[in-house]
């Protein structure tokens, strides 16, 4: 049984696992905020002189873009000489490629597709920072489909379930979504067609919770955070963690990190070890059982991420999914899931290398 659903249950305990899901890429906006601030203890004169000032595109109100809130409360871009604006008002992912592509933007938190994509059209926005591995996505069902099995872990594992929500109405956030490619790799792979469901489009929190409950939709594809409210307020069932089951493709890929430019890297050439040191950190405070409570505060007060009470299980989730770095061969899925589903070409080929920098890259 997987442990995903016992951790979005309400009231469950449980350890902590793994989610990205991005993926994303994933996005929730606000008013850009300036950093500087926090509370850590690395902020020291000599730092602060020799600061690197940069700004950085991520959401606000989702896991996924916490990790730079976190950063900027806790005083590590400080810590370790950044002077890091914190960007949040964009809206998608392309908004935010542009402000990398005109300078707006210094950094942005993107998916590694992205950074694929833009290598095969010339423009070389490298990967200087993992974030996460995996799918991180999952499918939440609702009454109408509570009989779907839940997944497990394997090559085939998953394809029952899958096959049990043929004619269902999906929330998946519309056509050509990451979350919309995804799906419909998955009904493929198991012999299925985009004919046997139907994806629509509507918006996360309230909305989707009301669609689930009242039967609009059958099912849900979503990533940690909203999946939340799913299960507590609209009782739906969680049959498949994308970042644990299913098949490698799924499983393995390199999902998301930190983009920058060539123009950027050239003129600090040491930016790229200043936020590998930055992203050390945060993962080491995310690990810290003893910081449950002031990430909480964080996601809650600051990112605005709703409270719910399986909260502190979902950000222990999520910290499962953050990589140090990512494998050659997870970057490999990556693009070879791309040309699957056409979101590259065959030629001329993108290769691991080309996209993610060797401080990024085990």
């Amino acid at each position: 049984m997987s442990m995903f659903p016992r951790l979005l249950r309400v009231g469950a305990t449980r350890a902590a696992v793994v989610v990205a899901l991005i993926v994303g890429l994933v996005v929730a906006g606000c008013s850009a905020t300036s950093s500087g601030s926090g509370s850590g203890s690395g902020s020291s004169s000599a730092a602060a002189s020799n600061a690197i000032k940069v700004s950085i595109a991520t959401s606000k109100g989702s896991l996924p873009g916490l990790p730079m809130i976190v950063a900027q409360q806790e005083g590590f871009f400080v810590k370790h000489g950044i002077n890091a604006e914190l960007i949040t008002s964009l809206r998608g992912g392309a908004a935010i490629m542009s402000a990398l592509t005109s300078g707006s933007a210094q950094i942005v938190a993107q998916t590694v597709s992205a950074s694929a994509q833009a290598k095969q059209k010339g423009a070389t926005l490298p990967v200087i920072a993992s974030l996460s591995g995996g799918v991180p996505y999952v499918l939440v069902v609702g009454k109408k489909y509570a009989s779907a099995p839940e997944a497990t872990t394997g090559e085939n594992g998953w394809q029952a379930t899958i096959k049990a929500l043929k004619g269902a109405t999906i929330s998946a956030s519309g056509q050509g979504t990451a979350f919309d490619i995804i799906l419909k790799a998955l009904f493929r792979k198991a012999g299925l067609s985009e004919s046997d469901y139907h994806n629509i489009n509507i918006a996360h929190g309230g909305p989707e919770v009301a669609a689930l409950k009242t039967g609009q939709v059958g099912a849900a594809m979503v990533d940690i955070g909203n999946a939340l409210s799913l299960v507590s307020e609209a009782g739906g069932h969680v049959v498949m963690d994308l970042s644990r089951q299913g098949p490698s493709w799924v499983t393995n890929q390199a999902w998301s990190g930190f983009l920058s430019s060539e123009a950027v890297l050239k003129a600090h050439p040491d930016l790229t070890q200043r936020f590998a040191a930055v992203m050390a950190d945060v993962r080491t405070f995310y690990q810290n059982p003893a910081n449950i409570s002031e990430l909480h505060r964080i996601a809650v007060s600051v990112s605005g991420i709703p409270d719910n009470p399986g909260l502190d299980n979902a950000l222990r989730q999520y910290v499962g999914l953050m990589l140090p770095s990512f494998s050659t061969a997870q970057v490999q899925t990556t693009i070879d899931f791309m040309v699957d589903t056409g979101q590259l070409k065959a030629t001329p080929p993108v290769k691991p290398a080309d996209i993610v920098l060797p401080t990024a890259l085990a």
